[in-house]
């Protein structure tokens, strides 16, 4: 009898086969984000307004912590005011660190908002004050990760003062963060996430609802009335478009540049290479801010119906 009762509890083939392909579809999700996002970002300084308001934010702390004469704000290679210049006595000589997009948080909140919208069965709502609480909390932690390079330099050099390379530590911090650091948040992050909001709770209510439901169909259909998100988005898709098309159709600066790479084509220089890189810059920003608008008009105006074929009853919902 005991045989016949765990053998009752052990997962059937099909569930396993299920589960398995659920895993590797939220493989393919992530890497799928990944790849977007790498593809977004691409073109240097493709974050530009929040590389200058993060440079600005810890310039600002900064100073208040450590005072001003420890910290100076100089421009970058493509004269954005990004580059903070950290000044010690025990520092052989200065040292320079530069806010680019993979310094302001964005990759680590855009890959946790994915795997927080991908978490099957969560209500709607949860997801959402979810991702905004970890993207509060992600913020957070690169500012005072980025406030903390200052001291871990300092305690380097006053360890062997004018010492090549004594601010080691700094760096060492700065590349663990980058590599592990973040991703450790991100999982743990999620999992308390999960857990707080009973993930495996709603999981289980979801997969009874579908048993229930049975077969179904899908299909994309227009929004008949725009929610209130959908309107945000199309607003959101419209400065987009507009900035895309004012860069590659009316800029004059973008035009001059665009002008001065044509005139660099089949000429080999180190400026013929810098203004072609900045061109390929600028009309790669334009382009995926054109790409990315239209696709939030898809998102908003297009939804995804399911529509149970059962032979007695038929309902639609959407996903």
């Amino acid at each position: 009898m005991a045989d016949v009762d765990r053998g009752s509890d052990d997962i059937s083939i099909e569930e396993l086969r299920e589960q398995v392909v659920f895993m590797l579809g939220v493989i393919v999700v992530l890497l799928g984000g990944e790849f977007v996002y790498r593809w977004l970002t691409d073109p240097a300084d493709s974050l530009s307004w929040i590389q200058i308001a993060d440079a600005w934010i810890w310039n600002s702390l900064h100073t208040m912590l450590f005072g001003s004469g420890s910290v100076t704000v100089v421009e970058s290679t493509y004269g954005l005011p990004t580059v903070l210049e950290f000044n010690h006595p025990s520092f052989e000589q200065r040292i320079w660190l530069e806010v680019t997009d993979e310094c302001v948080g964005v990759h680590e909140v855009a890959f946790v908002s994915l795997l927080i919208a991908i978490s099957p069965g969560v209500p709607r709502g949860l997801k959402v004050r979810g991702i905004i609480a970890m993207a509060v909390a992600l913020q957070m932690i690169n500012m005072a990760r980025l406030l903390v390079l200052y001291p871990l330099a300092v305690t380097g050099c006053q360890a062997d003062p004018g010492a090549y390379g004594c601010e080691d530590p700094m760096w060492r911090f700065h590349e663990f963060m980058l590599r592990f650091g973040f991703m450790l948040l991100i999982v743990v992050g999620w999992l308390v996430w999960f857990v707080v909001v009973d993930g495996a709770g709603h999981l289980r209510r979801h997969q009874r609802r579908i048993e229930k439901r049975g077969p179904v169909q899908r299909r994309l259909a227009m929004r008949e009335s725009l929610p209130d998100w959908s309107k945000a988005a199309l607003a959101v898709a419209l400065l987009l478009a507009v900035g895309g098309v004012y860069t590659l159709a009316f800029d004059d600066e973008a035009r001059q540049h665009k002008l001065e790479a044509q005139g660099c084509e089949d000429v080999i220089s180190a400026a013929c290479g810098r203004e072609l890189h900045e061109w390929d810059d600028i009309s790669g920003i334009a382009l995926r801010q054109l790409l990315l608008s239209a696709s939030l008009v898809g998102i908003a105006t297009v939804r995804l119906e399911v529509e149970a074929v059962d032979a007695d009853s038929a309902t639609t919902e959407e996903e």
